[in-house]
């Protein structure tokens, strides 16, 4: 993550006029004793991402979050004074 922020810090400070969209995977969840494969969970994320509109069920909001009316949902990002919203999390692909 601390990687992460120096890279978001860089991109944000530039002020682009373009949207620029970035993903992060951090997979958790996984089976205990079972060995990560971070370039499977790499392109698992991928083909969510791209084929969005066929994987709505996979796909929060922040706003879909929330367990309460009243939650306040904020990014990590704060921490290092980046207000870059809350992402969507992904789920994995139901088998």
């Amino acid at each position: 993550m601390t990687a992460a922020l120096y890279l978001i810090r860089t991109v944000y400070d530039a002020k682009l006029k373009a949207d620029l969209r970035l993903f992060e995977g951090f997979v958790s969840f996984k089976q205990r004793g079972n060995k990560s494969q971070h370039v499977q969970d790499v392109e698992m994320l991928r083909r969510i991402v791209k084929r969005a509109e066929h994987s709505q069920d996979l796909i929060y909001s922040a706003a879909e979050l929330k367990i309460n009316e009243g939650d306040v949902l904020q990014s990590a990002f704060l921490v290092a004074g980046l207000d870059c919203g809350v992402p969507a999390v992904i789920t994995a692909a139901k088998n």
